[in-house]
């Protein structure tokens, strides 16, 4: 007859970390474009009030889905100390984009759901139109010239004296060049 026994023991056994691979991670290297109305449109320098421009992000990276951008604070300056910030109708901020989580993150919460292209890509909206007659056409000197009294500072006496010293200054200049001119022929007349 065969004896049998049977043991019982409790045995712990601790799993090895997972293997942490200690790499550094280049920034990406992002470069912005205002284009002209589309996202294939020319490069826009300088834009007119009225005119659509499309914004472009692009950036390049050595590990895919790694790094988030957010934009915010979105503001336009003119270049003259008039900055205005814009936003989106019945927001307070732009528009935040949902940002992937990444691997790491995505491998230990199996419970969130992938984002798929469809939920990163924004309808173009149509809401910023501003019609033709709204549009004011600057000519040359208006585009190339900001002699505003705001931008000035000044009141309408203040301009007129500064126009004037001005006349004044260039007549007086164009006189002394005159009368310097004719002293110097007469001296060569002098000389002869």
């Amino acid at each position: 007859m065969e004896m049998e026994r049977q043991l019982e023991k409790e045995i712990v056994i601790n799993m090895p970390p997972p293997t942490l691979h200690m790499k550094q991670v280049p920034m990406p290297v992002c470069t912005y474009h205002v284009l002209d109305g589309s996202p294939t449109g020319k490069p826009v320098y300088y834009a007119t009030v009225g005119q659509m421009v499309y914004h472009k992000w692009k950036c390049e990276e050595e590990q895919k889905d790694t790094f988030c951008m957010v934009v915010h604070s979105c503001f336009v300056d003119d270049g003259n100390g008039l900055t205005l910030r814009i936003k989106e109708p019945g927001t307070e901020y732009c528009e935040v984009p949902n940002c992937p989580d990444p691997p790491r993150r995505r491998r230990s919460q199996t419970s969130l759901s992938s984002i798929t292209n469809e939920q990163l890509s924004a309808p173009e909206k149509s809401d910023f139109f501003i019609p033709r007659d709204d549009i004011i056409k600057l000519n040359w000197i208006q585009m190339n010239f900001d002699v505003s009294q705001k931008a000035v500072c000044m009141s309408n006496a203040g301009l007129f004296v500064v126009g004037v010293f001005n006349v004044a200054i260039i007549l007086i200049s164009a006189t002394i060049i005159l009368l310097a001119a004719r002293l110097h022929a007469l001296n060569k007349k002098l000389q002869y």
